[in-house]
Parts: C-alpha cells; sequence; structure tokens
C-alpha cells in the first residue's frame, strides 16, 4: 500500500518538498555555526573565571576568617571597656554605667536631662574636665569682658589727651602771640 501510494506521489511536489527541506536545514546549519564565536567566547570566559576563581580561592576564605577574628577582637575589646575612668575624667565621678542617673553626683556618660535633652555631666563640686573647661570658658568670658572695658577706658583717656594736647598746642600758640607782641612794644 505504501509503495502504491509513492508510485501515485506527484514527482514535482516531492522534489518541492525535498528542496524546501533542504533548505531549512542549510539555514538551521548557518545559524548554528553562527554561534560559534559566540560559544567560543563564552567558554574562554568560563575558563579564565575558573581559573581566576581556582588562584584566589584561597584568599577568599583567608580574608573572611581574618575580618571574622578581628570582628571577634574589637569586640573582646568592647566588652573589657567601662565608662568608669571616663566618667571620672570628663564629668568627675568615677561611676559606671550600672549606676542610675539620679545617683551621680556629677551625672555619667548616658544621663540626659531636661528639653532639649542635655547631657547630664559635671558641675559645683565635680572636677572633670568639662567642669573645668565650663569654668575656662567662664573665667576667660570675663577676663574678655574686663579687657574691653579697659580697652575703652583707654580710648576715653587716650581722647582725653588728644583734647588737652590741643587745648596746651591753642595755649601755646596764645602765649607765644602774646610774647611777641610784648617783645615788640
Amino acid at each position: 500500500a505504501d509503495v502504491d501510494r509513492v508510485k501515485n506521489t506527484n514527482t514535482v511536489e516531492a522534489l518541492k518538498s525535498i528542496k524546501e527541506a533542504q533548505k531549512k536545514s542549510q539555514d538551521a546549519q548557518a545559524k548554528a555555526d553562527g554561534t560559534k564565536p559566540t560559544l567560543d567566547e563564552s567558554e574562554r570566559t568560563r575558563k579564565d573565571a575558573e581559573r581566576l576563581m581556582t588562584e584566589n580561592s584561597g584568599n577568599f576564605g583567608n580574608t573572611d576568617a581574618d575580618l571574622q577574628n578581628k570582628i571577634a577582637a574589637l569586640e573582646n575589646q568592647a566588652d573589657m571597656l567601662s565608662l568608669r575612668e571616663v566618667n571620672e575624667k570628663v564629668c568627675g565621678d568615677a561611676i559606671d554605667e550600672t549606676t542610675p542617673c539620679e545617683q551621680a553626683k556629677c551625672g555619667r556618660a548616658g544621663c540626659y536631662s531636661g528639653t532639649p535633652q542635655t547631657l547630664q555631666c559635671g558641675g559645683l563640686g565635680c572636677d572633670g574636665a568639662l567642669t573645668v573647661a565650663a569654668t575656662a570658658k567662664e573665667r576667660a568670658e570675663k577676663a574678655d569682658a574686663a579687657l574691653q572695658k579697659v580697652e575703652e577706658a583707654a580710648r576715653t583717656l587716650l581722647d582725653e589727651v588728644r583734647r588737652a594736647k590741643v587745648d596746651a598746642d591753642g595755649a601755646k600758640t596764645s602765649a607765644q602771640n602774646a610774647l611777641d607782641r610784648a617783645k615788640e612794644v
């Protein structure tokens, strides 16, 4: 039955169908051949990446381990820090961060009061750096005010001296004129 069907098939149509199939096959081959440069480039990139990963694989682990060790060391240092010494030097009272703010006569780091919130640190009877600095600032401002008063007084005195000189120069001129007239007589 298949043989009869093949015999009865139009030879022209069969040839046309074969040529179309051949054309599709050739187009597919050309398309496949056209991807070769892309595939070659992809393979080179993959090999370069694999080579770099192999060369540097030890570095990634070391870097991560180094960072973890540094973080652990910093955490240990932070755990050993106490604000007692800082509070004593800055606020004037050797207390740690566990002392409630109300019980800290000189205040401490982390104690705030008022609105807007201001650091509660130092004050009367406290000899920390903050109190010493505030006292020094106050004294400097007073000294500046006193210097301004002295400068104003010096300007006033200078003005008075200048007026006295002008008056003296006028009196000298008058006296000289009187002497000159007396000599003429």
